[in-house]
């Protein structure tokens, strides 16, 4: 349970940071987006001004410019006495002269300026009109229209002490410029000058600024119902889990008072089955370690001894912690079984074991018929050839004995599958064979053993692969020998 709400509080605070990430990405995915297109808004605005420049250009250069009346304000153009007709008189006396394209431009872009106020400036670098001067801005992009194919340009920079988006677009020779142009040189199709756009961007990061308030406000109210909601599922769920563990808790304070007979607790005994098997993993780790000491100090290590045994203690160590899960999935009822090769699976043990096997001295014999293939549970197998597999061995230390033997045998009978266990240990006490299986019986001393070991294998063979597990003396001979021992047969 305690793991269930670690879990739950894990995955709410997950969620959380998801949460905040996805919407802070998207606050600022939509902030850049508000960028682009004010700064998109301000070149459109700038685009269409140009338009509206050079379409009022084109009126006039179609008819040739227009003829005003001579004012102090529109005195005739110097720049344009080349041209024949410049001046003329009505027939009532009255004096006109002529304004071409380039010189009504100019002067629509000085008195009249657009709503945001944009600028308009026409200019080249060859000049007919002093006043027509460009800038330091202006010069750069003529030259990149003269120098490259570029024909138009725009930047958005600080300009006369505030934002400004600036736009230019080049003017190019056509047939109705040549009859002011002609005399500069200029042949059809080349870049004779250009027209600039000056646009303050202060209404436009006015906007900007307003859109990006309504986004971030938008964004950390949906941010904040988001975490309320989650919030409150949180609670729920969590408070379900404290119902769960409070009827958890009844049902196993019911469950102690069931088993007074039994000497732990079931927390305890879980804790006592773990120590059990842990117990020949660690020794075999140790004994592992040690070997590789050893062989140090005489200087006898190699690196595949070195290899071998970190493999052992590796395996060992993987087995400290698949003992936990396995002893979890054997109490579950939903936990399936699965096909597997029963010599692969001794071989998994016979891994597990080598290092006990090589500290003891302990000869194993196997004979296994490599196409037998069981549907069980692997690793609560090995832990039941491990618990016989250890009392065989503390038996072969307790007796001194000089000829140490572990037979594995399996094969099949009436369509079971068949597993003996034989050791040459002496063989079990006649008036205890009854009771080996029974939990906390041990002859052994307490700190060598807890009565947990056969009593877990009976029920792992029994109740979790309803298969048969028994218990017997045998004689039998090896290499001449009589020998006595414990023989334990499952059938699966």
């Amino acid at each position: 349970m305690i793991k269930n709400k670690k879990r739950l509080n894990i995955s709410f605070l997950t969620l959380a940071i998801i949460w905040i990430l996805a919407l802070s990405i998207s606050a600022l995915y939509n902030s850049f987006n508000i960028d682009k297109k004010q700064d998109q808004l301000a070149l459109e605005h700038a685009k269409n001004a140009f338009e509206k420049d050079l379409m009022f250009r084109k009126w006039v250069a179609m008819h040739g410019g227009v003829y005003v009346f001579v004012t102090e304000d529109n005195p005739p153009n110097p720049y344009l006495s080349h041209i024949p007709n410049r001046d003329l008189t009505t027939t009532s006396g009255e004096k006109l002269t002529l304004m071409n394209p380039a010189y009504t431009l100019r002067e629509l872009m000085t008195k009249f300026t657009g709503m945001y106020g944009e600028k308009g400036h026409i200019t080249s670098l060859k000049l007919l009109n002093p006043m027509n001067k460009a800038d330091s801005w202006e010069k750069k992009v003529l030259k990149k229209f003269h120098n490259t194919p570029l024909r138009e340009y725009h930047e958005i920079y600080k300009y006369k002490d505030e934002k400004h988006l600036r736009y230019m677009k080049a003017l190019v020779m056509k047939p109705d410029c040549m009859k002011c142009h002609r005399e500069q040189g200029y042949d059809i199709g080349d870049v004779r000058g250009g027209v600039s756009i000056t646009i303050p961007m202060a209404k436009y990061d006015d906007d900007r600024k307003l859109e990006k308030n309504n986004i971030l406000f938008s964004h950390l109210m949906i941010l904040l119902v988001g975490l309320i909601i989650g919030i409150l599922i949180y609670r729920k769920i969590k408070n379900k889990l404290e119902e769960e563990e409070i009827l958890e808790k009844k049902l196993h304070k019911k469950d102690k008072l069931l088993q007074e007979q039994m000497k732990l607790a079931s927390m305890g005994e879980m804790i006592g089955n773990i120590a059990h098997q842990w117990r020949q993993p660690l020794s075999v780790i140790s004994t592992a370690s040690s070997s590789i000491q050893v062989k140090k100090e005489f200087h006898m290590l190699t690196d595949e001894f070195i290899e071998e045994n970190c493999e052992i203690i590796n395996n060992n160590v993987n087995y400290l912690s698949q003992t936990i899960d396995d002893f979890k999935n054997f109490i579950k009822k939903d936990k399936k079984r699965i096909h597997f090769k029963l010599v692969e699976n001794m071989e998994n043990f016979l891994t597990l074991i080598k290092g006990a096997v090589n500290n003891n001295h302990i000869t194993v014999e196997l004979d296994i018929d490599p196409s037998i293939e069981v549907e069980a549970f692997p690793n609560e197998l090995i832990q039941c050839y491990m618990n016989i597999f250890n009392n065989s061995k503390d038996e072969f230390k307790i007796k001194n004995m000089k000829l140490r033997l572990f037979s594995i045998k399996a094969y099949k009978e009436n369509e079971k599958t068949v597993i003996e266990l034989l050791d040459n240990a002496g063989g079990i006490p006649e008036e205890i064979l009854p009771k080996i299986y029974d939990p906390y019986f041990s002859t052994k001393f307490e700190s060598k053993g807890t009565g947990i070991g056969l009593h877990m294998t009976y029920n792992i063979i029994v109740q979790g692969l309803r298969g048969n597990i028994t218990a017997q003396n045998k004689e039998f001979e090896y290499k001449g020998k009589t020998c006595k021992g414990a023989l334990f047969t499952i059938k699966i």
